[in-house]
């Protein structure tokens, strides 16, 4: 039951943030970013697009590890749990996978050869394992900090 719901909340979840990028997406005019004239700046505007779709993600990214250990929480909870901590859970989330991202293509160059695939599946799965390490460190940390605050 427990590998459903988590299957179940992924789907969702991935679904709302995937449907939230692509409206941000598409409020882009296309013109404005090809007519620019700093380079970083068209790189830059799709990652700004997506902010709020990342916070979101962020913040609702909490319901994963509840879900690995158990823990009864439904949405409100987890927005509740992560309350201060957005942007901290963005870095976490969001900033983290993206820079690893970069640099593991920016250091494993990306060709057809064998060699090249192996590296980048290899770095791939340990930016993966450090992401959920990550994760599921903040969902303890934040639990915690509940658990104490209430005692209190």
């Amino acid at each position: 039951m427990r590998e459903t719901r988590f299957l179940l909340w992924a789907f969702l979840l991935y679904t709302l943030i995937g449907l939230l990028i692509a409206i941000s997406f598409s409020l882009l005019p296309n013109r404005t970013l090809s007519s620019l004239e700093l380079p970083g700046v068209a790189y830059l505007m799709p990652f700004l697009a997506a902010l709020p779709a990342l916070y979101l993600l962020a913040r609702l990214s909490l319901i994963f590890p509840a879900l690995a250990v158990e823990d009864e929480i439904r949405v409100n909870g987890v927005w509740w749990l992560s309350r201060g901590n957005g942007w901290r859970l963005l870095v976490v989330v969001g900033m983290l996978p993206i820079t690893t991202s970069w640099l593991v293509s920016w250091l494993v160059p990306v060709d057809d050869t064998f060699v090249g695939v192996v590296a980048l599946t290899f770095w791939s799965i340990v930016v993966v394992i450090f992401e959920v390490y990550a994760l599921s460190v903040s969902y303890k940390l934040l639990a915690m900090d509940q658990v104490v605050s209430e005692v209190m």
